[in-house]
């Protein structure tokens, strides 16, 4: 499978540039997850799945580095960890 990339700031301000904020509607929810504050919803999660960070990690199969990324917002989620992730936002 090959890995695609995806720059949410450029997204973010052509979406702001052209402004169409309220005209768009994003239908890969991948994207629409990224763009909605991801970092936060990451941690709201695993605080309501009551787990440390070294748990979430195992439960995803990443390492804790990559949660501490994630909610610190320094990294996006991939597509692939999305989908991971997807089963537990319910």
């Amino acid at each position: 499978m090959e890995m695609k990339l995806i720059d949410v700031n450029l997204i973010r301000s052509v979406i702001k540039e052209l402004d169409i904020e309220d005209k768009i509607a994003i239908t890969d929810d991948y994207i629409a997850f990224l763009l909605d504050n991801p970092s936060k919803k990451i941690l709201e999660l695993r605080k309501k799945l009551n787990l440390t960070q070294p748990k979430f990690a195992k439960l995803l199969h990443v390492s804790v580095t990559s949660v501490k990324r994630w909610e610190y917002g320094n990294n996006y989620i991939s597509r692939e960890m999305y989908e991971r992730l997807k089963t537990y936002l319910g």
